[in-house]
């Protein structure tokens, strides 16, 4: 069992050359060997033929289905055909059909509401051992598209030339169980007027989602406007039923605006008031009261409402009864409570749908008032020959005033310039506008008579006696400021002078309608036409605006904005006193309205709007009868009606089944942002790496890391994926990331600022020492916060979040992302200012270091805000003009941002620059040390090798001295001592040491340094004590070397 309100709807067909049908969408079937289906069916043509269901599978299309021809049933499983017999004798009525079927014995079953059909209503050896394969299609309304498939792969078979799907007809509450149901328990199922059958194997709503083409789903589907009951011989209504069983109770009802629920008897509710807030505990109040006549049946009391209304509506509907009833009032007293009336209905916000309400009965009973002035009045009398009479009636200037002042009452009243929110919650919807719509035409009437009057009788010029009026409004809704609402024109014309009348007049422009217009030709009020016999007569004509959001196709649910049959026009009233001349010949009145809506559309029909004033309030159609549309484009329809007097409209289904949408694609990549992108992401991502190649520690490169880091990215993920339209997941991605890398960039932007001012006030305190805190808050600032809003838009708006040209946020609900984007702007320049301002008061107490810090910051700000500000600007504008220059600008204003970010972040830096010129001090003295300990260890290498060749070199001099010495004395006799010798050749010591050292000098070939040495030590070129020691021990090798010698 099932209950559900949506489930009472209906399908409708309408045959023609356009495709129209219903599929069963993610529920295959399994295997069928029985089946029972029941459904709901009306024709509006008997002798059309089509098909009402079929069921196809890839191996056998159209292996089974159900069809009408002329009237009659035709069943088909597999190969197997069966004509029942006639159906469908009668249309526009429904019947409730059954079919059930089972395998075994191809017993089958055919039941037209509950009663077998004809003579072939049951039987045998129909489809006897078959089996309805698995997983197939279920069509409504059409064969299968399979047949499509198979006749372009060159499998056909007779049926394929059959003629298109050409059956009018209404399908509601098809359902399928897989099992055969008994006779009794389908009269149950047709007898429910509670929809609580529904099938096992389909459901009539599994085909909701299915509709294809030009098929119309439609509620209610009026099957069960009265219901079967068994309890009883006749038919009674549901609300009956239910009275009868749980007792008695009144109706459910909308009136005043208010929804009152079905009541028992001697019961009062109380419902809030619609327009109020909880908080205010305001209730309108009725009681179900219970009927003293025979039978079990609730009757409602009047509602009281007085805790809905204003104090000044209260006060508004007193006087204007006052005014109605009250045959001694004089006239001039109608014009102040018609300012003050002007006044209280303005439309603004704080309006409720009872005040609404409450005012267009002030007007009903105003126009009551001037009704009986103007009928009571003797028109042949002069107001100066009976002064105290005309106190009571007016003159025709009189009547000129109170037309002006009404008409602007009227257009305070209709829907627009603040009001709408009062509108959208009046019940029942669009009731009250139709309301509305009537008094105006009775407006009409009665002040046509005075203007013909002025005309015939007193013969006033046409010219003169003629009214025209034209009211604008200003919406919150409407782009451009104020919008045309209403116009009205009232003219007199002479039958044997007219010619074809145009409207508008020149003097009367419908400003944002220029194609909605209307022609009256002269055949209306010549010829055979009744007008012909009267000497005037007067034509009016009154131009409605946009009040499509607030008159609903009452064939639909009023509570919601229809998709089919919608109002789509202004409302355009031709009304012609002393009568209409109804009915004319078509094409004597043309009317052509301009479309509100252009987008995806089809189905333009023109109407009129017919009402009628019921106890409850007032019902009202579309009505399309005697209507026809002569002529349609992208942006108008031309309409033509039999009779006039009404107001007419063009309504459209705010959908088209073959239109598909045109994409505009938006390449914002070329050559010159392809640079721009990829200079600034190399700028931003190259100052990132080395600020962490370097080790910075501070809170200001920290800042300037996380800003590059931002900026590289956003540039990255614009770069890549703005283009990728053709990739949906991708585009998607891309997009999301773009929007929140850029929201990251000017979060930590904002930081700066933060950061800024928080150095500048603790560089005043504490004298260029900055504060070096955590960077925790900034990074929650930065890469968690800007998440939020693109998530919740991705999130919430769905499809509608993301643009449908370009990898980009959707201009519509651009506000979630640019919203943040400028609140961080507005608190970021705020910060700045605050800061410039702390500096300024401050600087002079600051030293050098910390004046030139704080404008180097301040510097870096202002540059990185204006071309951060200035890129996205160009992105945005380019996105939306598609504009080429501004691509170039995107990309300059890029580069600029790159590298004044690399400019500011790395070669500005103080941490950075104190690191390279330590980092380079270091590097010099170690390459000194190293040269230094590198001399040393070949100064002392060479030293002890030259000692070793000067030794044996000093030996062999020394002997050969010696000889030679010896062989002189040998000849004089004498032989020299070493003592002689050494006197004569190595005296003084000191000497001999410092030629020693020289010719070591010499020998290791650095001449250069024998002064050095010879005085003791090197006094350049390394550390003192490391040459000492090397000399050192030179000179004690050279002393060895004395010794030996």
């Amino acid at each position: 069992m099932c209950i559900a309100v949506s489930t009472n709807s209906l399908l409708e067909f309408r045959g023609g050359p356009k495709s129209q049908y219903a599929i069963l969408v993610g529920k295959p079937l399994r295997a069928l060997d029985s089946f029972t289906m029941t459904f709901w069916l009306r024709v509006r043509n008997r002798h059309s033929s089509g098909y009402i269901v079929s069921y196809s599978v890839k191996e056998h299309p159209n292996i089974f289905y159900l069809k009408l021809e002329a009237g009659s049933l035709v069943i088909k499983i597999y190969n197997e055909t069966l004509n029942v017999g006639p159906l469908m004798t009668q249309e526009n009525v429904w019947k409730h059909v059954t079919f059930s079927w089972d395998s075994k014995g191809g017993k089958y079953n055919v039941l037209s509401d509950s009663s077998k059909l004809g003579q072939k209503g049951a039987g045998g050896h129909f489809g006897s051992g078959l089996l309805l394969p698995a997983s197939g299609e279920t069509t409504l309304g059409a064969r299968s598209h399979y047949f499509s498939n198979q006749k372009n792969s060159g499998r056909w078979d007779a049926e394929s030339e059959e003629p298109e799907q050409s059956l009018q007809m209404d399908l509601s509450h098809f359902n399928v169980w897989f099992t055969v149901l008994p006779v009794r328990e389908v009269r149950m199922i047709m007898k429910d007027c509670h929809l609580k059958y529904c099938g096992t194997a389909i459901r009539w709503t599994d085909f909701r989602d299915g509709t294809r083409g030009a098929v119309k789903l439609r509620w209610p589907s009026g099957v069960y406007n009265r219901c079967f009951g068994e309890w009883t011989d006749d038919e009674v209504t549901c609300d009956r039923y239910c009275s009868v069983i749980k007792g008695a109770r009144c109706r459910e009802e909308m009136i005043e605006n208010v929804h009152w629920p079905r009541t028992e008897v001697s019961k009062t509710v109380e419902v809030e008031c619609p327009g109020k807030a909880k908080v205010d505990g305001l209730v309108a109040t009725r009681q179900c009261q219970i009927t003293p006549a025979a039978g079990n049946k609730g009757k409602w009391a009047m509602p009281v409402i007085d805790a809905c209304l204003s104090s000044e509506t209260k006060e508004q509907i007193i006087r204007a009864r006052d005014l109605s009833q009250n045959k001694l009032i004089t006239y001039d007293v109608i014009f102040p409570f018609l300012a003050r009336l002007i006044n209280v209905t303005k439309p603004t916000a704080s309006h409720t749908p009872n005040d609404l309400s409450a005012y267009i009965q002030v007007a009903e009973f105003i126009l009551e008032f001037q009704a009986d002035r103007i009928r009571n009045r003797n028109w042949l009398v002069e107001r100066s020959q009976n002064e105290q009479s005309t106190k009571l009636y007016p003159n025709s200037t009189d009547i000129k005033v109170f037309m002006a002042q009404f008409v602007t009452v009227f257009n305070n009243l209709l829907p627009g310039g603040g009001n709408e929110k009062a509108w959208k919650l009046t019940k029942p919807f669009g009731q009250s506008l139709v309301h509305l719509f009537s008094i105006m035409t009775t407006f009409v009437d009665i002040h046509a008579g005075v203007l013909l009057r002025d005309v015939v009788v007193e013969r006033s010029a046409p010219i003169a006696a003629n009214f025209s009026q034209v009211m604008s409004k200003t919406s919150m809704d409407q782009e451009g400021g104020p919008f045309l609402s209403m116009a009205i024109r009232m003219e007199v014309h002479f039958s044997n002078h007219s010619s074809t009348l145009r409207y508008p007049r020149e003097d009367q422009l419908l400003q944002g309608f220029s194609e909605t217009r209307a022609i009256i030709k002269k055949n209306v009020w010549l010829g055979k036409s009744s007008l012909s016999k009267k000497r005037a007569f007067v034509v009016t004509t009154i131009f409605i605006g946009n009040v499509s959001e607030f008159l609903p196709n009452p064939a639909y649910e009023r509570e919601k904005k229809p998709t089919e049959d919608a109002l789509n026009s202004a409302l355009y009233l031709i009304r012609f006193f002393p009568e209409d001349p109804s009915p004319m010949v078509q094409r004597d009145i043309v009317t052509t309205f301009s479309y509100l809506s252009t987008k995806n559309i089809s189905d333009s029909q023109c109407f009129r709007l017919q009402y009628e004033k019921i106890r409850k309030g007032f019902v009202y159609k579309f009505a399309k009868q005697n209507c026809v549309r002569l002529h349609t484009t992208i942006s108008r329809a031309m309409c033509t009606c039999e009779d006039s007097g009404s107001f007419y409209g063009v309504t459209t289904d705010m959908y088209d089944p073959n239109w598909v949408e045109e994409k505009i694609v938006i390449y914002f990549m070329n050559w010159a942002t392809y640079f721009g992108c990829a200079m600034s992401a190399l700028c931003s991502l190259l100052g990132f790496c080395i600020l962490v190649f370097l080790r910075t520690t501070s809170n200001t490169s920290s800042l300037h890391k996380n800003t590059a880091l931002a900026v590289g990215f956003a540039q990255l993920s614009l770069m890549c994926g703005i283009d990728l339209h053709e990739f949906l997941i991708p585009c998607r991605v891309f997009t999301i990331a773009t929007l929140y890398f850029i929201l990251c960039l000017f979060c930590w932007m904002m930081n700066q600022a933060f950061h800024i001012y928080s150095v500048v006030t603790y560089s005043v305190h504490n004298n260029d020492e900055v504060e070096d805190g955590s960077v925790i808050k900034f990074m929650i600032m930065g890469w968690v916060v800007p998440i939020i809003p693109v998530l919740i838009g991705a999130l919430t708006k769905g499809d509608k979040f993301f643009h449908k040209g370009a990898c980009f946020v959707s201009w519509d609900w651009f506000l979630i992302v640019g919203g943040p984007g400028v609140g961080i702007v507005f608190v970021t320049l705020l910060m700045k200012v605050i800061a410039l301002k702390e500096y300024m008061q401050s600087s002079y107490s600051l030293s050098e270091k910390g004046n030139k810090l704080v404008v180097n910051y301040m510097k870096a700000g202002r540059s990185q805000w204006g071309t951060v500000l200035a890129m996205y600007c160009c992105l945005l504008v380019a996105l939306r003009l598609h504009s080429t220059v501004l691509k170039f600008l995107f990309a300059i204003f890029s580069i600029l941002q790159g590298s004044s970010l690399l400019c500011f972040s790395v070669l500005m830096n103080d941490e950075v620059r104190n690191i390279l010129q330590n980092t380079y001090e270091g590097h010099k003295d170690k390459e000194e040390m190293d040269i230094i300990d590198e001399l040393a260890e070949i100064t002392h290498t060479q030293a002890v090798l030259a000692a070793h060749r000067l030794s044996k070199q000093r030996s062999a001099e020394k002997e050969g001295s010696f000889l030679k010495a010896i062989d002189e004395h040998s000849n004089s006799g004498r032989i020299p001592s070493p003592t002689d010798s050494n006197q004569e050749h190595y005296s003084p010591t000191g000497h001999r040491k410092r030629g020693i050292i020289s010719q070591i000098m010499d020998v290791m070939g650095r001449g250069d340094h024998t002064a050095a040495a010879m005085q003791g030590g090197f006094d350049s070129g390394g550390p003192r004590d490391v040459q000492d020691e090397n000399a050192m021990s030179f000179l004690d090798d050279s002393g060895m070397m004395d010794t030996a010698i």
